[in-house]
């Protein structure tokens, strides 16, 4: 397996079931739920589901302006 990973550019160590992570990720930033999600990556367990979305910083600096501007409009 590793030869045919460098034959295509992948690092050693390199698993298939990583792009489920690469996958899950901006589909949950484009709003999917997490049963979208699962749906997608055919998990049927939501800890699974769970453990492949991340919050990159990105993401935390919009949430953090969202609540900035939901606080501002409270005031």
């Amino acid at each position: 397996m590793a030869t045919c990973l460098a034959l295509v550019g992948m690092p050693d160590g390199f698993r298939f079931y990583d792009l489920r992570h690469t996958g899950q990720t901006p589909a949950t930033r484009s709003g999917a739920t997490l049963k979208g999600t699962m749906v997608r990556a055919g998990q049927s367990s939501e800890d699974a589901a769970l453990i492949c979305r991340h919050s990159d910083l990105d993401r935390q600096q919009e949430v953090a302006s969202g609540l900035d501007q939901l606080v501002r409009a409270a005031r």
